[in-house]
């Protein structure tokens, strides 16, 4: 494990884009015919533990993560097998540390869905993403919320994009606050334009709303850059906006701020809109540009404070009565080193504190930045690593551990996650703990998915 000390800077530097890997969307025939489904209740509940057959490699366990409270939720999207649908585990922190407790999965899925590579996780509910869904047409995809019960977790509804049509990726990202739950679609077409030869799709994207009464899990609707209100009509197409945009690749929601990222990997710069929820309306209240490669690739957002990645830079605004204001520009750094952000990489913030995930850190051993803000400046107080990760090897062609693709800030306690850890098989993956004493980071435990027929998942560290 690594841990230093310095203070953030404020630069200006251009690099070459890479996005972390992405179902680029595809030239396509609009389908004939519009299928609607909400929200359906199932009866599919949680099982703990896994059962089936031995564990393989390639699970990429940590592609996805998200704590809240005493729980945490690690994605494991090609499934047990490493070919299978995917799989979402719950740990739980108790006096003992971090238990797994559950394993959310969808009934009837199947390889490529990527159930587990968008979730989010708060006050006993979790919200998953499936993105590779053939629900309603090929690449369509889906969300499931589920909900803790006295005993299990179980599968209260699969929500599917109103508007579903071919490779929408639905369910690409996901956030949840309270009761409100937003799934993003970068995919989503909604405007056709024709040339004499060929009709071409707009990929324009869109985010689709949901809130939970006491009847349960609603479509409030669908909101994009032009249709500023929200709105259940999903018949009327809106018009033309950003041909390719891909709006909602990445989503963050604070009580009544949506923050929704419009970022591809053809289009550089990427945008981000801010979107505020007054009388149960969504309005959008600013859109952010910044001449930096890869701007919006990925989001966070705490009270008055929001953070966007690009290459290199997180640029962070604050609310100031309605208007939102460029509060700084930082460069993670380690010190005589590269930091391993120079294309960006994952957030998350909670309070006064942010942490930047950094893949590219020592040939992709992966890194986590941490930054917290002194009246109004963020200084970097910790750039952390696995105790046994590694980085990348000459034999084989072995990538790194890509410790750092997944982040999760809360109070004392981050969660970051290393998808291609090798630990327990290639690719396998892992989670790691860390936890606050005094002024260090300590990592605390290492999470992995539980070989279904070996249960377990807590390894402390050693």
């Amino acid at each position: 494990m690594v841990i230093s000390f310095g203070a953030g800077r404020v630069l200006a530097r251009w690099t070459e884009t890479e996005t972390r890997p992405y179902a680029k969307p595809r030239a396509h025939f609009a389908m004939t015919a519009l299928y609607m489904l909400l929200a359906t209740p199932t009866a599919c509940t949680a099982q703990t533990p896994a059962q089936g057959g031995k564990a393989a490699a390639d699970l990429h366990f940590g592609e996805a993560i998200s704590i809240a409270g005493n729980a945490a939720l690690v994605g494991s999207p090609y499934g047990a097998d490493g070919q299978s649908a995917g799989l979402a585990y719950v740990f739980n922190r108790t006096s003992d540390g971090w238990n797994q407790t559950a394993t959310l999965l969808a009934l009837g899925g199947k390889g490529g869905n990527r159930f587990g590579s968008a979730l989010a996780v708060a006050d006993g509910i979790a919200l998953v993403g499936a993105s590779g869904t053939d629900g309603v047409a090929p690449l369509s995809g889906s969300a499931f919320v589920f909900e803790r019960g006295p005993t299990v977790w179980r599968q209260v509804t699969a929500l599917v994009n109103p508007d579903a049509r071919e490779r929408h990726l639905f369910g690409y990202s996901v956030a949840l606050d309270a009761n409100t739950a937003v799934v993003g679609a970068p995919g989503v077409n909604m405007k056709l334009w024709s040339d004499t030869s060929k009709t071409i799709p707009a990929w324009s994207g869109a985010v689709y709303i949901w809130s939970k009464d006491e009847s349960g899990w609603r479509y409030q609707g669908r909101i994009t850059p032009d249709s500023l209100d929200s709105t259940s009509n999903s018949s009327t197409q809106p018009g033309p906006y950003h041909l390719f945009e891909s709006f909602g690749r990445a989503v963050a929601l604070h009580n009544d701020i949506l923050v929704v990222s419009a970022h591809n990997e053809t289009t550089a710069p990427g945008k981000v809109y801010v979107f505020r929820r007054r009388n149960n309306s969504w309005k959008q209240e600013v859109e952010l540009q910044q001449q930096r490669e890869s701007f919006g690739i990925a989001v966070a957002a705490a009270a008055r404070t929001i953070a966007i990645a690009s290459s290199g830079l997180v640029f962070v605004y604050t609310d100031t009565g309605g208007s939102w204001k460029l509060d700084a520009m930082i460069e993670p750094r380690v010190a005589g080193e590269v930091s391993g952000f120079q294309y960006g990489g994952p957030l998350s913030l909670d309070g006064n504190r942010m942490v930047v995930g950094a893949i590219r850190y020592r040939k992709r051993k992966g890194a986590v930045h941490l930054f917290e803000r002194v009246g109004s400046n963020w200084n970097q107080v910790a750039t952390i690593t696995g105790d046994d990760t590694s980085s990348d090897s000459l034999s084989g062609n072995r990538v790194g551990d890509l410790f750092g693709g997944s982040v999760s800030i809360q109070g004392d306690t981050i969660l970051a996650g290393a998808s291609y850890h090798d630990s327990e098989g290639p690719n396998f993956g892992a989670a790691y703990v860390f936890e606050r004493e005094r002024s260090r980071w300590i990592q605390k435990y290492k999470l992995v998915a539980p070989p279904p027929t070996q249960p377990r998942g807590n390894i402390k560290a050693q």
